[in-house]
């Protein structure tokens, strides 16, 4: 994100933390990493053996918490590793770094710890003379990083799974001549940037003048070149902050040389093949912006955020944090810094979270131990998406949410209509559920310290949904005494209501999806029919007729014993009707027994009782009209 044009005088300088040495670390060389929330980072001295710690902290300076506290050493050796002074690698809740001594040989280590402290272990112990001052890169499950010494003794590029296999030396640098010049570079003291398949890097010294190389090479280590030795004048001396990149131009630091009469170091850019190679700034003869870079940039849009370990334009010559374009323009000053309480000689990088600059220092703070710094850009918010209207049924849900960057804390008022809604004050708009009255124009109006930001207006339109009837109750065609049953599914925004109609009159009681009766007579025979109600209006279903045959019909057993049954039986209402008994259903009719003759009531109901049940072990009825 680009921000030439604001009022960078109203940037915020904060001291978060200031280092007191035992137990909490002292002289912080590395910049910070984040997950967004925490910032984590090691001081190469301090903590309870003076050989450095793994710290953790919040981003308004609350919760640190030292993770890891090196071991001490006897001859620089130890199990552990001591005196780490790059940054970190978080993936995955997981750390990796390195400890430039310490070790089984004295050398060094390449480590992993877990963000809430736990599971240190030592993936890489160094027998090569190696010294890794600086951090590592991580692709895939393989770190890749740079020694300062191993190798043939000139400092190497390696590689190492993050379960500490398939250790191996990627790239040795080659011994000076006797004109102490090579082709290749020595003492690389940074970490190396990856794309794709190729690593980045600088040396310190070596190439074609001893004043440091350019280089990259493949992740399996071939294909090494050098794209850049410098010469010690205009085009600077020594690099050594991490090198990053932009479409396919790198960007870099080097800690001396220049063209402004002084050799203050510059900033510089070269293509990805080795062309194109220039300074971008060379940093004053006065010093006041600064001077010696050590650490590398951070990228945001097209500004780089940087800073010089002296300088500065107060006179302590304690170093500067500052911003740039990409293109030269707009170097800017942010901090100068002095000496106590905020601190002093920034040889760390920067990380940007949330418009906010994060730091360290090597030494100043209340003790002299260095400190952790926060410098909040007067970024006012923009809108990082675009709104999308909608069109729903009522009694859905959706919601508008708007994404901000810019300098937090942000306030959000939504509009309908363009009334502000008293409670709409986040990020996202909800509607659960949505309802008719929720159709209009909404829009948001963002706001910052440094300004505000309006949305694009979008539509919300609701649809009342009445209810929609899925499945129609059927005709029934039942004998005399059966069980009638009629059922609607149907949907709509709930809650639905039902009320049945018989015969255009209304059903007591009958209020539900489905409607049962039974025994089924007659006077029941008819027309019916539901109206299905909900919020937004109502639907009424078709008429479904029931239609009760005459016939005799035996709908049920109203009284059983060992010795006896009495069954319930229909016909038409005053009519003679017959009951058989047989213990063989196979019997033909005329061969059954006849238990009893009864004419039907004037409801057409009537009951049969049998006495004759002792030692049947089963019994079969039937029921006719004579």
């Amino acid at each position: 994100m680009a921000v030439a044009g604001l009022n960078l005088s109203a940037q915020t300088f904060s001291l978060l933390r200031a280092f007191t040495n035992n137990p909490d670390g002292a002289g912080c060389h590395a910049s910070l990493v984040t997950d967004g929330t925490t910032f984590y980072g090691t001081t190469q001295n301090g903590g309870t053996a003076s050989n450095g710690v793994i710290f953790r902290v919040n981003g308004d300076g609350s919760g640190y918490a030292i993770l890891k506290s090196f071991s001490p050493t006897v001859f620089n050796a130890n199990s552990d590793g001591a005196m780490p002074a790059a940054d970190l690698v978080l993936s995955g809740g997981v750390l990796y770094g390195t400890a430039q001594y310490g070790g089984s040989s004295g050398f060094g280590t390449v480590f992993k710890l877990n963000t809430n402290g736990t599971g240190f272990t030592v993936l890489n112990s160094f027998t090569d003379g190696g010294r890794p001052v600086a951090g590592l890169v991580l692709g895939g499950n393989t770190l890749y990083g740079t020694t300062l010494n191993g190798g043939l003794g000139y400092g190497s590029v390696f590689k190492v799974n993050t379960d500490g296999s398939g250790y191996s030396v990627l790239k040795s640098f080659s011994q000076l001549t006797g004109a102490s010049t090579n082709t290749d570079g020595q003492s690389p003291e940074t970490g190396l940037l990856l794309s794709g398949n190729t690593l980045y890097g600088v040396a310190y010294a070596g190439g074609n003048k001893n004043y440091g190389t350019v280089f990259k090479l493949n992740t399996g280590g071939s294909g090494f070149a050098t794209l850049k030795s410098f010469t010690g004048g205009a085009d600077g001396q020594s690099p050594l902050g991490r090198l990053i990149l932009s479409g396919n131009t790198l960007y870099g630091t080097t800690q001396w040389g220049g063209t402004s009469g002084s050799t203050l170091g510059v900033i510089f850019r070269l293509n990805t093949d080795g062309t194109g190679y220039s300074v971008v700034h060379s940093f004053n003869g006065n010093g006041s912006e600064g001077s010696h870079p050590w650490a590398g940039f951070y990228l945001s849009g097209n500004t780089l955020y940087g800073t010089t370990s002296s300088g500065g334009g107060n006179g302590s010559g304690n170093g500067t944090v500052f911003q740039m374009q990409i293109n030269g323009s707009g170097f800017t000053i942010l901090k100068n810094f002095g000496n106590a309480p905020d601190g002093n000689f920034p040889y760390a990088g920067l990380v940007l979270a949330n418009s906010t600059l994060y730091g360290t220092t090597l030494n100043g703070g209340s003790t002299g131990n260095g400190t952790i710094y926060q410098i909040i850009l007067p970024i006012p918010p923009s809108i990082t998406n675009t709104l999308t209207g909608a069109t729903l049924f009522a009694g859905t849900s959706t919601n508008f949410t708007i994404g901000v960057s810019g300098a937090t804390p942000f306030s959000y008022q939504w509009y309908s209509n363009s009334v502000p809604l008293a409670t709409a004050t986040n990020a996202t708009l909800a509607f659960a559920p949505a309802a008719t009255n929720h159709t209009g124009n909404y829009f948001v109006i963002v706001t910052n310290a440094y300004g505000a930001v309006t949305s694009s207006v979008v539509a919300l339109t609701v649809v009342a949904q009445n209810p929609i009837i899925t499945s129609q109750p059927a005709d029934q065609t039942l004998a005399i005494g059966s069980t009638a049953s009629f059922t609607v599914a149907a949907t709509g925004v709930p809650p639905l209501g039902y009320r049945w109609y018989f015969n255009n009159g209304l059903y007591a009681g009958a209020t539900n999806s489905s409607l049962v009766f039974g025994p089924s007579f007659t006077n029941q025979a008819g027309n019916y029919q539901v109206i299905i109600t909900n919020l937004y209006g109502s639907a009424t279903s078709r008429v479904a007729a029931l239609s009760v045959l005459l016939q005799p019909n035996a709908y049920g057993i109203a009284t059983a014993s060992a010795s006896s049954l009495t069954l319930n039986l229909a016909s038409t209402p005053g009519s003679t009707n017959r009951v058989w008994a047989s213990t063989n259903l196979a019997l033909p009719i005329a061969q059954w027994q006849t238990i009893a003759t009864n004419i039907a009531g004037t409801n057409g109901l009537f009951q049969v009782t049998d006495t004759n049940l002792a030692s049947k072990p089963m019994k079969f009825y039937r029921v006719s009209t004579p």
